[in-house]
């Protein structure tokens, strides 16, 4: 928060008078909304893009001006230690509407914040990512991802959503969770025992133990290698399969 004193409000020229490209502002003595304005002041570093000015001629009214803001910082800004992703935004208008469009889609936030990803907002994501991976990602409205932040991410394997349009930002997101999910489905699917019912073939009983040799039918489901089954009277089994279909007891 800075309060400071003008030397001077400038206002873009008209094109008619804008003759030497170096000259392209004009002082003037007060501004009436709505208008660019250039204010030419001491004690500006750090001021935030898009963030609220007011101006007052009795310093009574400044403590009144100070509240009003950090409540308005503490409505936009997030920092929690919940589970949820991280934004940055480029202003505090692009940060505001993502915010709330993400809320809006019960997309938890984790952190929101004004400025370019650095290598702690990654250090961040990969503690998050250990409790829900969909999470532990950085969602970068207009900003550049710092060579040190890139790097971290690439060996940690963490994404980095960056877009200069709002709603492609948020798509994207939402369709890579889309799309993860289905693939995380497939994996365990994978990994489970297959259900499957199989039928000897008459005629078909090459070898009777040790292992027993004989042709099958699939009847129902897959059937893999060294997947146990049971028989009719409930024993287990283990078949193997090569060119040939074996039970080994």
């Amino acid at each position: 928060m800075i309060v400071t004193k003008p030397k001077a409000l400038l206002l873009p020229k008209d094109l008619d008078e804008m003759r030497d490209p170096r000259d392209k502002f004009k002082p003037v003595e007060h501004i009436q909304a709505a208008a660019g304005v250039k204010i030419a002041s001491p004690d500006l570093e750090g001021v935030l893009p898009g963030s609220t000015l007011y101006a007052t001629s009795d310093n009574s009214e400044i403590e009144g001006f100070k509240k009003s803001i950090e409540d308005e910082m503490q409505s936009v800004f997030i920092n929690t230690e919940t589970n949820g992703v991280i934004l940055k935004c480029d202003a505090i208008g692009s940060l505001e509407a993502l915010t709330e469009m993400l809320r809006r889609q019960q997309i938890p936030i984790s952190k929101a914040d004004i400025g370019h990803v650095t290598r702690r907002d990654v250090l961040e994501a990969i503690a998050l990512k250990e409790n829900d991976r969909h999470l532990g990602v950085i969602l970068a409205f207009n900003v550049k991802v710092l060579q040190d932040a890139e790097t971290e991410a690439e060996d940690n394997h963490i994404r980095i959503f960056n877009d200069k349009i709002i709603y492609s930002l948020i798509d994207t997101y939402t369709q890579w969770v889309e799309d993860d999910k289905v693939g995380e489905e497939n994996s365990i699917l994978a990994e489970l025992t297959p259900v499957c019912k199989f039928t000897f073939l008459k005629g078909f009983i090459f070898r009777n133990n040790n292992p027993a040799v004989f042709g099958i039918r699939v009847d129902v489901g897959n059937l893999r290698q060294k997947v146990p089954f049971m028989n009719k009277i409930g024993k287990k089994l283990v078949l193997y399969i090569n060119c040939n279909m074996m039970a080994k007891q």
